[in-house]
């Protein structure tokens, strides 16, 4: 009902309250980093981990995750992030309203690698399937960013953007922030030097 008599300027702020329960973003926080995270780019904990557990627990009490699934009989329960465009937007703007001052993507970034990869809390894929995703949406985010005049009843980060856009943001913006000074810090590897390690092991 808000959202229909408001603009998305008024609504916006309520929900990214109800969605982190706390009135700023703390990307050192593992409970707000895997929500955003999860209504972002569908990032999903593994349950096999029982400290996991406790965080999609917490989740489902504070930040808006649901119940999908609960089978009485055999105790089992599954759950997930709403797929709702206002919740999406609203861990985009998290993201990326803040991000030009505060570096929140890079935050983000880092921490998703020590408080949730690392004590494998979530999945990171066989195959780079968290990485790929990762970086897609980092470099369609960077491009609907620099969006102008978009109409107070539209989402600014549901708008269409331009293929050839969205290429060079991904091979070029990406890059700089994976070889930014805080990731050298952190110790992940950047895009740059994997290419490099790749084309050497091929020659």
């Amino acid at each position: 009902m808000a959202y229909i008599q408001g603009t998305i300027d008024i609504v916006q702020p309520i929900v990214c309250y109800k969605l982190l329960c706390n009135p700023r973003y703390d990307p050192t926080d593992k409970n707000q980093l895997l929500t955003v995270l999860a209504n972002r780019i569908a990032l999903e904990p593994c349950l096999q981990n029982s400290e996991a557990v406790g965080l999609v627990n917490e989740a489902v009490r504070s930040h808006l995750r649901w119940i999908a699934v609960f089978d009485q009989k055999g105790g089992f329960v599954q759950t997930t992030s709403q797929s709702e465009p206002v919740l999406v937007e609203a861990a985009a703007l998290l993201l990326m309203e803040a991000g030009a001052k505060d570096n929140v993507w890079e935050a983000t970034i880092t921490w998703l690698f020590w408080n949730l990869m690392t004590p494998g809390f979530i999945d990171p894929g066989r195959t780079g399937e968290l990485v790929c995703r990762l970086l897609c949406f980092l470099a369609r985010d960077m491009v609907l960013h620099k969006t102008t005049n978009v109409p107070p009843t539209r989402l600014k980060y549901a708008q269409a953007y331009g293929v050839v856009d969205f290429l060079e943001r991904l091979l070029r913006q990406c890059d700089e922030l994976l070889d930014s000074p805080a990731m050298s810090r952190s110790r992940c590897a950047t895009t740059s030097s994997r290419f490099a390690s790749c084309s050497r092991r091929q020659a």
